[in-house]
């Protein structure tokens, strides 16, 4: 595309611009977040112990991701799963 100077490389020129602006925001990103994290670890552990993690998988999800091994235990299927479905009453005016 020709500008109305009469130059092609402008456009060239301004997706280097770009380029730079990217780069710089990546590693700007890069770089403060690192700080951040290396800032709250000082304070506090970023990863919990791998028994509170298991405790809280089971607390959360209350099966195995994978039932190939253990006893098989499953959650119980929610009461709501049981019931027939009903239309809402703003739908029965529409009929």
């Amino acid at each position: 595309m020709m500008y109305p100077t009469g130059h092609y490389s402008h456009g060239i020129i301004q997706m280097g611009y770009q380029i730079i602006g990217a780069a710089f925001i990546i590693v700007w990103n890069v770089v403060v977040t690192s700080l951040i994290c290396i800032l709250i670890s000082r304070i506090v552990d970023l990863r919990m112990k791998e028994e509170d993690l298991d405790i809280g998988d089971d607390a959360a999800h209350g099966e195995e991701a994978y039932a190939l091994w253990g006893d098989g235990e499953k959650m119980p299927v929610p009461i709501r799963w049981q019931m027939a479905p009903r239309i809402p009453s703003m739908c029965r005016r529409l009929k």
